[in-house]
């Protein structure tokens, strides 16, 4: 497995455990529970991003990736 690819898995974990304990109301302090939520990410992070809502649709109301670009050379 690619350096790439292994990171990438751990990074998407990492932001949808993030979004779920953000969405619980956890880390967001006197705001408290949020009514929606989104998730952004820039560069690599929109294709971590990507990934994760892709898989876990359920984990944002919104994404915003921002700086992505698709290599579609082989489409």
């Amino acid at each position: 497995m690619s350096g790439f690819t292994n990171q990438l898995r751990k990074q998407k974990t990492i932001l949808v455990e993030l979004a779920k304990l953000v969405k619980n109301g956890q880390y967001t302090g006197t705001f408290g529970k949020p009514n929606k939520l989104a998730v952004m990410g820039f560069s690599f992070g929109s294709f971590v991003t990507h990934f994760a809502v892709a898989e876990n649709p359920d984990i944002a109301d919104a994404a915003i990736l921002t700086a992505i670009n698709y290599n579609t050379t082989g489409l």
